[in-house]
């Protein structure tokens, strides 16, 4: 449904252009309009993805652990060497048990787990994760991590039909809280594995301590029994080169559940998304700029969820070139509520709650401004009822974002737009009480 719509606001977006364009060429030939046009093309050629997207690290010289023996094993330690002398690498799964909370961090060779035991290793890292020690497993899949939380409701949620280079876990023991860690990237290629690793070594130095971050606090502070919000879930995912050289799709959302809703038989979840476009203009140094971001999310979809009921999304109205966005989501309760500002940016609603689905479009007006050049972030958010028997939340989401470049006639006045790219990312998981 989304698709469908999205599709005809592009049809009618890109009708607009070829009209605006009209009309300024007509208004140049007229000669009611001055226009000083620079001699330089706006069309630029696209740079290395390896040399213009470089992950920054900032040496903190905290403890890392490498578990593996492979090829991948050197990767990951030469990557770290950026940020820390530190580095202890680990081929004997019985040492792990020395590693203690507050040590450091711990990356696993995903080449070396396909060559032994992987129910031991899940086995072996299971305490370090339920003490709160940030685990990363590089150059493989999520499923070592599932594997070893297995039974302990740990929340995690993963992109699923793109390739992930690096995933990562971090608990909090005290709280029951975690975030969670996404990068893309081929399993085989030694630079995006070094540039994933030295991403997730500066990721990890957030959370090295069981001291709950400042962003996971409370939003309201419980009282006397009172229903407050409580953020069990916040993940981070990053794309990298999977896109290259057309930009990147990010995101970095933050679940809530409702406590002391007052309601034994359900309970309430709440996702503030942070949903990011980098677009190759910046993250490659080429011509390449966001035209438009969509996101979906389905509150029924996953098996054994055809109970849960959207109950709130936010924004439902369209704001046409509004500079901000106000977002308010409630159940039973205090509300959760934000801003995000959308200069040059019409904002649509394309969902229906009565089917069970929360849908946004957001799409970059006529012309070479700074939300279509530069890093853009939009922050929506949906409700879900689920029923208490569940005992967790799901999550099922679609990103997608459409970039291009413009075909200019004459520079900044008179062209057409053509959209080079579209990026998907669908994600899955479960948010537990």
């Amino acid at each position: 449904m989304m698709h469908k719509n999205l599709g005809e606001l592009l049809k009618l977006k890109k009708a607009k252009i070829f009209e605006a364009a009209a009309i300024l060429l007509l208004a140049v030939l007229l000669g009611t309009l001055a226009v000083a046009i620079d001699g330089g093309t706006q069309i630029a050629a696209f740079a290395s993805a390896q040399t213009a997207a470089q992950t920054t690290i900032t040496p903190t010289n905290y403890p890392a652990y490498v578990l593996g023996s492979s090829n991948i094993s050197s990767v990951i330690n030469s990557s770290l060497q950026i940020g820390t002398s530190n580095i202890t690498p680990i081929s004997d799964v019985a040492i792990l048990s020395s590693i203690k909370a507050g040590d450091g961090v711990l990356f696993v060779d995903g080449q070396w787990l396909q060559t032994t035991s992987f129910s031991i290793v899940a086995t072996e890292i299971q305490p370090l994760i339920l003490e709160g020690i940030p685990v990363i497993v590089i150059a493989n899949s999520p499923e070592l991590l599932k594997t070893a939380t297995a039974g302990f409701n740990i929340s995690q949620v993963y992109p699923t039909n793109v390739p992930l280079i690096a995933c990562g876990l971090k608990y909090y023991p005290q709280t029951g809280q975690s975030i969670g860690l996404a990068i893309s990237g081929s399993p085989t290629n030694s630079s995006q594995i070094s540039k994933a690793t030295t991403g997730a070594y500066q990721w990890s130095s957030q959370f090295l301590t069981n001291t709950v971050p400042q962003q996971m606090a409370n939003q309201v502070s419980p009282m006397d029994n009172a229903p407050y919000w409580w953020m069990g879930f916040e993940l981070y995912y990053y794309s990298y080169d999977e896109f290259a050289p057309y930009g990147e799709l990010n995101f970095f959302n933050q679940y809530y559940i409702l406590e002391n809703s007052g309601w034994p038989n359900y309970n309430f979840y709440s996702c503030h998304y942070d949903f990011e476009s980098v677009p190759g203009d910046e993250s490659f140094g080429n011509n390449e700029l966001t035209e438009w971001m969509a996101n979906e999310y389905e509150a029924n979809y996953v098996t054994g969820h055809s109970a849960d009921l959207l109950i709130g999304a936010s924004p439902t109205s369209n704001s046409g070139g509004s500079q901000t966005v106000s977002v308010s989501l409630s159940a039973e309760g205090p509300a959760l509520a934000w801003q995000y500002n959308i200069p040059d940016v019409t904002e649509s609603w394309m969902g229906d709650l009565s089917e069970q689905m929360a849908a946004w479009a957001h799409q970059v007006n006529i012309g070479n401004c700074g939300s279509a050049e530069n890093t853009f972030d939009v922050n929506p958010g949906w409700t879900t009822q689920v029923p208490s028997s569940e005992k967790y939340g799901s999550v099922y989401d679609i990103y997608e974002i459409g970039w291009g470049h413009w075909n200019w006639y004459i520079p900044g006045i008179w062209g057409y737009w053509v959209e080079d790219y579209q990026a998907t990312v669908t994600c899955y998981g479960l948010i537990f009480n």
